[in-house]
């Protein structure tokens, strides 16, 4: 059991200690620290869980629009249900091609993170939109969004966007265990990440294939973890949660593609760019992977955020508002689903 200060948000990193023990805890008798919100407070709610033999997990899927993940973890989080361990996989990268817009890649695994490391969500949507707003030369070129996505990939800039705020950090250290997913495209599988750089786990997991090069090591050749897991549910299963839900905004899918409607008539149009249909058809392979994704899980959660373009990263905080509210409308299922598992710990009337 690690308690913290209110400036101290990550723990030392000894291994030799963490070989002893089953499971360890972060907690924090003191207010948070500026930008960070009361992940670490609560962490004597988890400690309860763990001696209750209760252990919840939520698996953030993967694809665009997954600020709203953010809401969905807020609303929770005030209404008393804290979750003991997270799971994400997969960027969903989304890019603009209007003046300004922004780009980047969110979801699962990069929103979990964050939230595991105990930042508060709202510092965290206004840094996506601050970061990932596009510079004024990719506004000034056709299809902007999508060449400055590629540019960030193939750069390396979201290593440094990400360690402004995870730093050296592990994912092992965070206050809430997190787990990432990628796809080694040697063995043709998943691989799961629960230590090791918090950052490069996210890096790993959001590294799309078309727009950026597999990241190589070990053995390895890793890509976006949403080729073959789309929504997590099974790896939390497989690490022992016994209440499971999943957040998936590619439950829906909008029937638009470059102004092209399912059940009209096309007009004489350009084709579209080799980047789009890469977009395209990931978001495409979310939607038909959403409901494989989910079936491990208790209780699913599917904001519905296709009222958003794929690059409106500058309306996160509405993304984020539609998984507040779409949470706040389950809230009781959840807690009476909750109470079959520990009606002490969990009443409901």
């Amino acid at each position: 059991m690690w308690l913290l200060d209110g400036e101290t948000t990550i723990p030392p990193y000894l291994p030799e200690l963490s070989n002893l023990v089953r499971r360890d805890f972060k907690l924090s008798l003191s207010e948070p620290a500026e930008h960070q919100g009361r992940q670490l407070q609560r962490g004597f709610e988890r400690i309860i869980h763990f001696l209750r033999g209760v252990e919840i997990g939520i698996a953030l899927g993967g694809a665009a629009r997954g600020m709203a993940h953010l809401g969905v973890l807020k609303e929770l989080e005030e209404h008393g249900i804290y979750v003991d361990l997270i799971a994400g996989t997969s960027a969903g990268a989304s890019a603009g091609t209007s003046a300004g817009t922004s780009a980047g890649a969110s979801a699962g695994a990069m929103t979990g993170t964050l939230y595991a490391s105990g930042m508060d969500v709202e510092y965290t949507i206004q840094s996506f939109k601050r970061d990932l707003t596009l510079p004024w030369f990719f506004r000034m070129l056709p299809g902007g969004g999508y060449w400055y996505l590629v540019y960030k990939y193939r750069r390396g800039k979201f290593d440094p966007m990400l360690r402004k705020y995870l730093g050296e950090a592990r994912l092992e250290q965070l206050p809430i265990p997190m787990l990432t997913v990628t796809v080694d495209l040697v063995s043709g599988g998943p691989v799961v990440r629960e230590a090791g750089d918090a950052t490069r786990g996210i890096l790993e997991s959001i590294n799309l294939p078309g727009l950026s090069s597999p990241i190589m090591g070990d053995g390895e050749a890793l890509v976006d973890g949403g080729l073959v897991n789309n929504i997590p549910a099974d790896v939390l299963v497989s690490k022992g949660c016994n209440f499971v839900m999943a957040s998936s905004v590619t439950a829906k899918l909008e029937r638009d593609f470059v102004g092209i409607r399912a059940g009209q008539t096309p007009q004489k149009q350009k084709a579209p760019s080799v980047l789009k249909v890469i977009m395209r058809g990931h978001l495409v392979q979310s939607f038909n992977m959403n409901s494989v994704g989910v079936q491990p899980a208790d209780f699913v959660i599917e904001p519905d955020v296709t009222a958003f373009d794929l690059a409106e990263f500058e309306r996160a905080d509405e993304m984020a508002a539609v998984g507040q509210r779409t949470t706040s409308d389950l809230v009781k299922t959840i807690k009476k689903q909750l109470a079959k598992l520990d009606k002490d710990l969990f009443p409901f009337d």
